[in-house]
């Protein structure tokens, strides 16, 4: 029996053939809709896609004819969700119409509902955000200028400011806020783009932000900030390794994510130039606002800075979660300043937060921050993974935000954990091998201390030989005894060792060091007959002062904490340094006369005197013939400065970096700026002693006595600065005050007896 075909129900076949007809009109309708996208372009008004004519600065095929078009449109639709097919559609969404400068006056005439409506338009979507306002359309796309006119965007808002109270304002700005949320996540195709971040910039510049009620708003920017310059998941594995996870496992999943990380870098690259080229007045208006919305946050009873605290807390709360993010903001506008030019960059104490140095460290661990900052490094460095101040979350991580007291007290930290860690090791070689009751000679102090024995005739041969004791180890507290003079060493005593070494150290007849006289400040002396190893005496001096909590009477320049944290020295410290001879050099580089090299008629040679007599050095090879001139001067200054700050004193400056960073190379010296290492290290020339009144305590008096009021009248009032520096010499071992303030030293009044019993018989 034949076997008949298999039979086909009429209703299977309509139901193929319509959806045959249907593939064929889609495919139809993209054809089409690419074809109008190579030749016609989309139509919207600034296309970033450059795979469509209406993007007018980066279309790729601009003089494709209609054939070709239809040819790769057709082609297109053959290879859809293949990896050949490179083409990239328009979104069929619509986009709102930016505002620009001409609209301007429209929208100061109209009424509120209308500018209302044009408002949540705009700032609803960071598209149409991102080119509003634009100072030139025609490059709409470049990303060596965030073409924002600025001008035009502070007419706008005082336009705004003008119709609406600022109730309504705000609930404007929330609308908008939530609504970019929305967007921002519909719009991710075009976000990935760095241009998107003028969105950011723009309302960055609405007064409006100075205001506590504005918190919120600005932490939704930041917050949409953060996820465009995202940084993954980097810091949850990080964490997830340090809690004792697979470690294997999460180093490959925290180098992916590295990867990931550099291609937002870029972004975040490209914001902080476009930061770096706001002009100063802005950029400052800018950091006060967050600064300001920063202290809303630290006083707000609600907020926990315990929080904010643990290494491995997962900060979930709102308010830590918006300090973190409120400090991240901060982070970037910080970097923006460090590559600003130097007569543009704001002073680096604008982003000290006073409320947090001055309020939150009372409670902050510091110390402990500091411990976790370490072992994070630590972890990176074993295995080979860039360390990234977003992973851990730690305030050491953000030094700019932290005083210079502060981080002295990070610094003391580190060097107890230090000195702690050589007290328990010698103390268990003391009970392991039984020295205490098999050699009772030996001083256990010595076990636990750096202990220095000298005369003060020989104090600096002394420290010398003290210092290459075969195994001697710097990172303890130090105690001083001076030979046949009875007394513990309580810290006074150490206070005059450092003195009176200091004192003999800078002597003219050592020649160590050029005095100059306009600035008052020394510098290292290259052509010097002492040995390097007193330089490096005098380094061991700085970090042991740094570390036992001594200030030094040392009068070097910035230029020298700036080569301690290899940072080179500028003009500026050639300015600081030798007044005179920076003038002359600004003069050179700001002179634009055509006829510089016959006024100046000069080499590069420099000149200068040792020990009375004139010496030459080349600048460079054949220097003496060659001379400066309009093309040639900025080389000129650049290798006068390197000579001075480093050719001319390699040796002697090498020596005493060496010493230096041996008593006090820790970690936490990296948090310091040049100005604040030299506060540390040689105290404050700021004498206050009306906020030192205020922390003064009394024993015997109530502190309303009339006697009292005269002492203060006559300290304060009647004293000038010398005599000030005498008193504060007299009470305390030394003329400056510590970086934390006179308010810090503990002053206490004593009443030592009725005032008749001091009186003559």
């Amino acid at each position: 029996m034949e076997s008949q075909p298999p039979q086909v129900e009429k209703s299977d076949v309509n139901e193929e053939k319509k959806l045959i007809e249907d593939k064929k009109q889609r495919a139809k309708k993209i054809v089409t809709q690419v074809f109008c996208q190579l030749t016609k372009g989309c139509g919207r008004e600034f296309c970033t896609n450059k795979d469509c004519a209406s993007n007018k600065m980066k279309f790729k095929d601009r003089n494709l004819t209609e054939k070709e078009a239809l040819k790769i449109a057709i082609q297109f639709v053959k290879t859809m969700g293949s990896d050949s097919n490179k083409i990239k559609l328009c979104p069929s969404a619509t986009i709102p119409k930016t505002i620009q400068i001409e609209e301007l006056a429209q929208l100061s005439e109209a009424t509120k509902e209308d500018f209302e409506k044009r408002f949540l338009e705009v700032f609803s979507s960071p598209f149409t955000l991102s080119f509003s306002f634009l100072k030139d359309r025609e490059i709409y796309l470049k990303t060596d200028t965030h073409n924002i006119d600025f001008d035009k965007l502070s007419e706008f808002y005082k336009i705004f400011d003008a119709k609406f109270d600022e109730e309504e304002r705000l609930k404007l700005f929330t609308t908008a806020g939530e609504n970019f949320v929305d967007s921002f996540k519909k719009e991710s195709k075009d976000i990935e783009e760095p241009w998107i971040l003028r969105s950011f910039l723009i309302n960055f510049e609405n007064p409006d932000l100075m205001s506590p009620s504005f918190e919120s708003i600005i932490d939704r920017i930041a917050y949409m900030l953060e996820s465009q310059l995202n940084k993954k998941n980097i810091d949850s594995h990080l964490k997830e390794v340090l809690q004792g996870s697979d470690q294997e496992f999460i180093m490959e999943e925290l180098k992916e994510d590295m990867t990931v990380h550099e291609t937002y870098k870029i972004q975040s690259d490209i914001l902080v130039y476009w930061l770096s080229k706001l002009d100063k007045e802005r950029f400052l208006d800018h950091i006060r606002k967050f600064q300001n919305i920063l202290s809303i946050n630290i006083f707000n009873e609600s907020f926990n800075s315990e929080n904010v605290l643990e290494f491995l807390d997962t900060l979930e709360s709102q308010e830590s979660r918006a300090f973190i993010r409120l400090l991240s903001l901060l982070d970037i506008y910080h970097g923006a300043n460090v590559n600003k030019e130097p007569e543009d960059q704001i002073n680096y104490l604008e982003f000290n937060n006073d409320g947090f140095n001055k309020e939150m460290c009372l409670d902050v661990d510091l110390g402990g921050h500091y411990e976790v900052w370490v072992r994070a490094m630590n972890f990176c460095d074993r295995n080979d993974v860039p360390f990234r101040k977003y992973e851990v979350t730690t305030f050491c991580n953000y030094p700019w935000l932290l005083d210079t007291t502060a981080k002295g007290e990070i610094m003391m930290t580190e060097a107890k954990i230090y000195m702690q860690q050589m007290a328990d090791e010698e103390l268990a070689n003391i009970f392991i091998q039984g020295l205490s009751s098999q050699n009772p000679g030996i001083n256990n102090a010595d076990m636990i201390y750096l202990q220095f024995k000298v005369r003060r005739d020989f104090i600096i041969e002394d420290t010398l030989n003290n210092l290459i004791r075969e195994g001697i180890n710097l990172k303890k507290q130090l105690k001083v005894e001076f030979e046949g003079e009875l007394g513990q060493d309580e810290g006074g005593v150490q206070k005059e060792f450092f003195q009176i070494l200091v004192r003999d150290l800078f002597k003219p007849e050592y020649t160590m060091f050029n005095y100059f006289k306009d600035s008052k400040l020394v510098w290292f002396n290259g052509e010097t007959f002492e040995s390097n190893i007193k330089f490096e005496l005098i380094g061991v001096l700085m970090g042991l002062a740094i570390y036992n909590g001594v200030i030094l009477d040392i009068h070097f320049p910035v230029a020298c904490y700036k080569k301690l944290l290899n940072i080179e020295p500028t003009l500026d410290d050639i300015k600081e340094l030798d007044p005179s001879t920076g003038k002359s050099l600004q003069y050179i580089l700001d002179c634009d006369s055509p006829t510089l090299q016959d006024d100046l008629y000069m080499t590069f040679i420099y000149e200068y005197e040792v020990f009375g007599e004139n010496k030459t050095e080349a600048l460079k090879e054949n220097g003496a013939n060659i001379f400066v001139s309009q093309e040639n001067k900025q080389e000129y200054v650049e290798l006068l400065i390197d000579f001075i700050f480093n050719k001319s004193i390699e040796n002697q400056f090498e020596a005493f970096s060496r010493g230096f960073h041996k008593a006090c190379g820790g970690d936490a010296l990296t948090l310091f700026r040049p100005e604040e290492l030299q506060k540390l290290i040689c105290g404050s020339q700021k004498l206050d002693f009306e906020a030192m009144m205020k922390e003064t305590r009394y024993d015997g008096f109530e502190g309303e006595e009339e006697v009292l009021n005269w002492f203060w009248d006559i300290l304060i009032d009647e004293f000038n600065e010398e005599q000030q520096k005498k008193f504060l010499f007299f009470c305390t071992g030394c003329a400056k005050a510590p970086v934390s303030g006179l308010e810090s030293i503990g002053f206490i009044i004593v009443k030592n007896g009725e005032d008749d019993e001091k009186l003559p018989c």
